[in-house]
């Protein structure tokens, strides 16, 4: 575990991130593209609305985990 602005990141869950992130890469190149586009415009239309503070460490924190939750979803690992 490592413990990054007073929020704990699991590695081996990191991991199995990357796992899934190529395993949807690998089987279906269009399909993890199109993921990945439309995860990064999610977050940026989640972020301009949120104020540059540290307070919004644990939501961005909490925004990264739901994110890669849905990255395992679509890959098949969750």
């Amino acid at each position: 575990m490592t413990v990054l602005m007073g929020v704990v990141i699991d590695m081996s869950a990191q991991r199995e991130d990357v796992f899934a992130a190529g395993k949807l890469a690998t089987l279906n190149p269009k399909a993890f593209s199109t993921f990945v586009k439309q995860e990064l415009a999610a977050l940026d239309s989640i972020e301009s609305v949120l104020p540059d503070s540290p307070d919004t460490a644990c939501v961005d924190a909490v925004l990264v985990e739901l994110r890669l939750a849905s990255l395992r979803q679509a890959a098949g690992t969750s």
